[in-house]
């Protein structure tokens, strides 16, 4: 356990190169080339596993949810992203309207009229900039999310199908055990009526038999209702038996290869884990969160630009002398008098262009920049916090794992020698059965443990692929994320 001590001082040496890692390389963290674990994985023992895992990536409820974050991640990137670009607006219509001044003038407005603007923020010391690139980890961080929830989605589905396969196995016992007692409450029924027997002595084997009928109902109901689970999860309509082999094939194990996943998980401290690069992007996040509150108080300045018309038509109801368009001399009527005429009404198309800078300046808040600086770092040393703790629970369950299946190894082995006898002992009751030497009722006992003890190998097999298919993929090397494409991964 002394490596978590180290763990923790380099940690702290380490996490700005972690940081700068994961934003200069596309969040990936450059890795040794890990153990080859394919053939050992439990698809490659179930060939009808692989194509379920892959179908679950993309009909699997669970997976769909886990997809629409990252969608709604990405919408959130974009409407960020907005705010670095001009927003262009524009107002057009057409109008009809009549306005007057009692014994003076009078106006319309009538005819098209537009409205063209554009407006750009030109400088907030990069704020902008900043929400937009936490925007971006935002959709990174799901996309991780996403990554992280189909690795634990794999490693339960592995372990669920194989739990079928355990289960279907013990339906064999369970029938097996039936159609003995079925057989023996026969022969006593024909000793009944050969008078051998009484009719009290079928008391026990009539109850041997109810007994039998209801483990399979009972095997047979939880099997069926395992199996249905199991489609709703992976998103099928249904799961036919057809697709559930009756036995999983004996696993091999390298103590070497689980040492060697180990070694490269500790060497990189477990930086390259979904969880951790999350934790370490939420530290980013908070720290871009930090610079943009620190500007708050700052002045902005944007530009605004723009270009509009109105139509206007004007009647002041002023008299004006009738002059002669031939001399340009005033009209007099038969009196002398000057003869005027109302002002003709002038229309007019007012254009106007405008353009602009503005600064704003916010120079008290009532110390919400300050309260905003408070939650970025205490959220920053938060997830710090999380990194931390992650790279230690995860370097202890790897480690725990991998000294786990090296007991687990040695009692799948054990058992495997187990079955091994039960098999041989099976045969030479059935052997001697043929020679006359023991009676069938023997080998029906012998035959009865020998297919209970099938099941609890295909559990013993089962638990162990379980145990070996979370240790792989808790190191980085599922074979199963391959199937997700590369943004997630890398």
């Amino acid at each position: 356990m002394m490596f978590f001590n180290d763990s923790v001082t380099r940690l702290h040496l380490r996490r700005t190169a972690l940081l700068a890692g994961f934003f200069i390389g596309g969040l990936g963290v450059v890795r040794a080339e890990l153990p080859v674990v394919e053939g050992s994985m439990p698809e490659d023992y179930l060939p009808g596993l692989k194509p379920i895992l892959q179908a679950a990536l993309k009909q699997a409820p669970q997976m769909i949810l886990s997809e629409i974050t990252t969608v709604q991640a990405e919408a959130t990137q974009l409407q960020q992203d907005a705010q670095r670009y001009p927003n262009l607006g524009a107002t057009l219509q057409y109008t009809n309207g009549k306005s007057s001044v009692s014994g003076s003038a009078s106006s319309k407005d009538n005819g098209l009229l537009y409205n063209l603007g554009v407006s750009q923020s030109l400088f907030q010391w990069g704020a902008i900039r900043n929400q937009s690139e936490i925007a971006r980890i935002g959709v990174l961080i799901s996309q991780k999310n996403h990554a992280e929830a189909y690795r634990l989605f794999a490693a339960s589905l592995r372990t669920q199908y194989m739990a079928l396969i355990a289960k279907k196995a013990g339906l064999v016992g369970v029938n097996f055990r039936l159609k003995i007692s079925d057989a023996a409450l026969e022969v006593e029924k024909a000793k009944l009526a050969n008078g051998a027997i009484s009719q009290g002595e079928l008391v026990s084997p009539t109850l041997t038999l109810d007994e039998a009928r209801l483990a399979v109902d009972r095997a047979m109901q939880d099997y069926e209702h395992s199996r249905r689970l199991f489609a709703h999860l992976v998103g099928y309509a249904e799961f036919e038996d057809s697709l559930i082999p009756a036995e999983i094939g004996k696993p091999a194990f390298s103590v070497a290869t689980s040492e060697s996943l180990l070694a490269l998980l500790r060497r990189d401290n477990a930086e390259g884990t979904f969880t951790a690069q999350v934790a370490a992007m939420n530290v980013r996040s908070a720290d871009l969160g930090y610079k943009i509150a620190k500007v708050r108080l700052l002045p902005k300045v944007y530009a605004n630009a723009g270009i509009s018309q109105v139509n206007s038509t004007t009647a002041t109801g002023v008299r004006i002398p009738v002059t002669d368009k031939a001399s340009g001399k005033e009209v007099k009527d038969a009196d002398g008098k000057t003869i005027t005429e109302v002002q003709k009404p002038s229309t007019t198309a007012i254009n106007s262009q405008s353009m602009s800078v503005i600064a704003t300046w916010s120079i008290f808040d009532g110390f919400a920049t300050r309260g905003a600086k408070m939650t970025a770092l205490a959220t920053k040393r938060y997830y710090e916090r999380i990194l931390q703790n992650q790279v230690l629970l995860t370097l202890d369950n790897a480690q725990n794992l991998q000294k786990t299946l090296v007991i687990n190894a040695r009692a799948l082995e054990l058992t495997e020698r187990r079955m091994q006898l039960v098999e041989a002992a099976l045969n030479h009751v059935r052997e001697e059965a043929k020679l006359g030497n023991v009676p069938q009722a023997a080998v029906d006992e012998t035959a009865s443990a020998f297919y209970t003890y099938q099941s609890v190998l295909a559990t013993a097999r089962a638990a162990f692929l379980s145990s070996w298919s979370d240790f792989v993929s808790l190191a980085g090397a599922d074979p199963a994320m391959n199937y997700l494409p590369a943004r997630y991964v890398h």
